[in-house]
This record gives C-alpha cells, structure tokens and sequence, in this order.
C-alpha cells in the first residue's frame, strides 16, 4: 500500500483540521478515516494517520425525538 501524505498522530491531525482530538479518536474508533492505520505493540496500541486524508464528512447531529405533544394541566 502506497501513501501520498506523511503519517501524523492523532493529535496533530486534529490540530491539523481544526478538530478536538477526542473527535478524531471517535473517528478512528468508528473507522471513518482512511488510510488510517493501527499498530499494535505488547505495552497497547497507537494510530497514524496520512496527512493528506480529508475529514470525514459531518453527520447531520443527533436524532431529533418526536415533537411530544404538549397537554393542559389544571383544569378539572
């Protein structure tokens, strides 16, 4: 596998893209950025990421729940 852009860690590539860097973790635990790869050591784990990649596309936010229907209270 061949790769444009040089590796960066995490933190450099939020700094990189104007991102906090538990937003990229999320990303990189939720396999939305490409390329990024995982190398496993016998003390844990770290990503690196090419520099070049793009953000992954926002979603549109949270689900909105259903607009509950407002009831009277009081009177009897």
């Amino acid at each position: 596998m061949s790769r444009k852009g040089k590796l960066v860690t995490p933190r450099q590539y939020a700094e990189m893209n104007g991102v906090a860097y538990t937003t990229v973790m999320h990303w990189l635990q939720a396999g939305k950025v490409e390329g990024a790869v995982k190398h496993e050591t016998p003390f844990g784990h770290y990503w690196e990421l090419p520099d070049d990649t793009p953000r992954p596309k926002k979603l549109s936010g949270r689900p909105k729940k259903a607009a509950a229907k407002k009831s009277k209270k009081g009177a009897k």
